[in-house]
């Protein structure tokens, strides 16, 4: 029975997760972003990682009035060479469930846009446009990019 006990305590330490190399946030002053409004992070590695993942993160309001968002992401890398993902971020099924974490009225999704490639160490530069066709994007809190390295 001591030994099961051991086994079940050691097992989650053992599995594999990802872990975050570098990360960076932005917040919207009353829950708006404009549509002229680019967002730009920069990232920095101080090591070479051989497989990881970039990951767009998104917070908004509970039910915030649009269940997809396309946006635009530009990657420019420690070379210089820039690379442009169109994506579309989904926050609902189509039944009308919540894609992302939500607590209360704050809703956290994550989406990955690019996944098992390898990242040089430098600065990285992501710039991150949404496609919302109004003059602002309403009910969002926060965007942010996050490099992190798989499975350590």
């Amino acid at each position: 029975m001591k030994k099961l006990l051991l086994i079940l305590l050691i097992v989650p330490f053992l599995s594999c997760s990802d872990a975050v190399v570098s990360d960076s946030t932005k917040n919207f002053e009353d829950n708006r972003w404009m549509q002229s409004d680019v967002k730009s992070f920069s990232l920095e590695l101080g090591e070479d990682i051989s497989t990881g993942k970039l990951v767009l993160n998104f917070s908004h309001v509970y039910n915030p009035g649009y269940t997809n968002l396309p946006v635009a992401i530009a990657i420019t890398n420690p070379d210089g060479a820039t690379e442009t993902v169109m994506a579309n971020l989904e926050l609902r099924t189509k039944s009308g469930k919540d894609l992302g974490s939500c607590t209360g009225d704050i809703c956290d999704l994550k989406q990955i846009i690019k996944k098992s490639v390898p990242f040089k160490s430098g600065t990285y530069k992501v710039t991150v446009q949404h496609g919302f066709s109004g003059p602002y994007l309403p009910n969002v809190l926060m965007v942010g990019v996050v490099i992190e390295k798989l499975g350590i």
